[in-house]
């Protein structure tokens, strides 16, 4: 994440650089971001690159969940339905008897 924010930096840096001519930009700052852990406020550039890198993979964590889940729905939708074919086919070929 230090490597993100500081390549920010880096191209904030730059296109100021690019525009000093321009008098109407003033300074330009990067704001720190705030992150909420148990209702309590952190920011970011105060958090150990350990809880920086366990954020990171916590919400990995969450995203791999929530797809585990909705593939779980869809694979029931699908379970479903193919439950329902066979049994259409079934009955067809049960009525033939």
């Amino acid at each position: 994440m230090d490597n993100y924010l500081n390549g920010i930096v880096k191209e904030i840096k730059q296109y100021k650089n690019k525009i000093k001519g321009n008098k109407m930009i003033k300074d330009i700052k990067v704001e720190d971001k705030i992150i909420t852990i148990d209702d309590k406020k952190y920011k970011e550039s105060e958090l150990s690159p350990t809880v920086k890198n366990n954020l990171a993979i916590l919400g990995d964590c969450n995203n791999k969940k929530i797809l585990a889940s909705l593939e779980v729905n869809k694979n029931d939708i699908l379970i479903a339905e193919y439950s329902k074919r066979i049994n259409d086919e079934l009955d067809i070929l049960n009525k033939k008897k």
